[in-house]
């Protein structure tokens, strides 16, 4: 039984935690490059800080869990799921935005100084751009390999 074969012939479950896993080690690579792009050592960082990093991935997926990234089937996969998938992404960037501006006044009010990201701008771009790219990436290539027949993909 070829590899093809087996995912096709696995449950919708199975098929929605390997999207799960790739979305996370998506998401992940995109916090890796962010950290690279702004010159950050992990070995550098405190506890405190590697907990901040780690609930990003987590929290994003549950986001797209709620959000019904994860309903549509990549086979089948169509401009509204990959749309639904854009407007998840947007959305979540767009509330981790909020939520770092919010994290910063409070952190300024309470602490009474400027607070100091480790990842720059250009680096949480390229974050953002590197696992949006990847999720995207992923759905296409997965609705790629898994259709029938290359006839399918023409309109």
């Amino acid at each position: 039984m070829s590899f093809k074969n087996i995912l096709l012939s696995s449950s919708r479950q199975v098929k929605k935690i390997i999207i799960l896993i790739t979305d996370f080690i998506s998401i992940s690579l995109g916090i890796i490059f962010a950290l690279i792009i702004s010159d950050v050592e992990l070995r550098s960082l405190s506890h405190l800080e590697l907990i901040g990093i780690s609930w990003f991935p987590l929290v994003s997926l549950l986001f797209f869990w709620t959000f019904g990234v994860y309903n549509s089937v990549l086979r089948y996969i169509n401009l509204t799921g990959l749309f639904n998938l854009y407007k998840a992404v947007i959305i979540f960037v767009l509330i981790s935005l909020i939520g770092r501006l919010i994290y910063e006044n409070i952190f300024h009010y309470f602490f009474e100084g400027n607070f100091v990201s480790f990842i720059s701008f250009e680096g949480w771009l390229v974050g953002v751009l590197t696992f949006s790219f990847l999720i995207f990436l992923s759905r296409i290539v997965a609705n790629y390999y898994l259709s029938y027949e290359l006839s399918e993909n023409k309109v």
